[in-house]
C-alpha cells in the first residue's frame, strides 16, 4: 500500500543520513529536503484516509480544557517565533465523553491552521467554557483573507487557500465533531478575523 511504500522510503533516507557521513553538505541538505517532503506526503495520505473512513470514537471521560492546554504547549514556541499574541481562557470543570486522540487531533489542526494563516504575526485566542450541557471551544485568529460571505467554504472538502495540503483539515474536524454528536460553525466577527466554534455534548446522548 502507499503507506508501506512511504515507510520504506523514509527508512532508506534515514539510513542514508546516518551512514553517509562522507556526503558533502549539498547531498546532506538534499536528503533533509526529501525527508521533509516525505513527511508532507505522509500527512496528506493520512488526511485522505481519515476523511474516507468512518470515525468510531472510543469514548471516555476527558476534561477538554486540559486537552487544549496539552496541545497548546506544542505550539507555544511557534507563536513566539512568529510574533503571534496568544490568549488562553479556559473555564471548563466538567468532563465530557469523547475520544481523546480524535479530539486532540482536531484541536491541533485548528491551532496549526491559525498559526499558518499568520506567518508575519498576529493573534490567537483559545476559549473553552461549559454552556447548557455543552463544552464550547472557540478559536479566533487573524490572517483571514476571504469575504465573510465565503467563510463557510473552508469547511468543504478539498477547499484550501494554502499552496500545500489537501484542504481536508477543517472537513476532518467537522467529521470528528459530528461523530461525537457535536457541531462546528465558522464566522467572521470582524474583517480579517476567523472564528471557529466547536460545540461538544457532555454526554453521548445530548443533542
Amino acid at each position: 500500500c502507499i503507506r508501506d511504500s512511504l515507510n520504506a522510503i523514509g527508512m532508506g533516507l534515514q539510513r542514508l543520513r546516518i551512514e553517509a557521513d562522507e556526503l558533502d553538505a549539498d547531498a546532506q541538505e538534499l536528503i533533509a529536503t526529501m525527508r521533509r517532503a516525505l513527511k508532507r506526503v505522509d500527512g496528506i495520505v493520512e488526511n485522505i484516509r481519515m476523511y474516507a473512513h468512518p470515525l468510531q470514537p472510543r469514548r471516555q471521560p476527558i476534561f477538554f480544557g486540559d486537552l487544549v492546554r496539552d496541545v497548546w504547549v506544542l505550539y507555544q514556541q511557534r507563536c513566539i517565533d512568529q510574533h503571534i499574541r496568544a490568549n488562553i481562557d479556559i473555564h471548563a470543570d466538567s468532563p465530557l465523553f469523547g475520544d481523546p486522540d480524535l479530539l486532540s487531533q482536531a484541536t491541533e489542526n485548528l491551532i496549526n491552521n491559525s498559526i499558518e494563516a499568520q506567518p508575519d504575526g498576529g493573534f490567537l485566542s483559545l476559549q473553552v467554557s461549559i454552556r447548557e450541557g455543552e463544552c464550547v471551544f472557540r478559536v479566533e485568529n487573524g490572517g483571514f483573507t476571504l469575504p465573510s460571505s465565503e467563510a463557510d467554504q473552508i469547511l468543504e472538502p478539498y477547499y484550501t487557500t494554502k499552496t500545500r495540503g489537501t484542504g481536508l483539515g477543517l472537513a476532518i474536524v467537522r467529521k470528528t465533531l459530528l461523530a461525537h454528536g457535536g457541531r462546528l460553525a465558522v464566522s467572521v466577527p470582524r474583517p480579517g478575523v476567523l472564528r471557529v466554534t466547536l460545540r461538544l455534548p457532555l454526554r453521548p446522548d445530548t443533542r
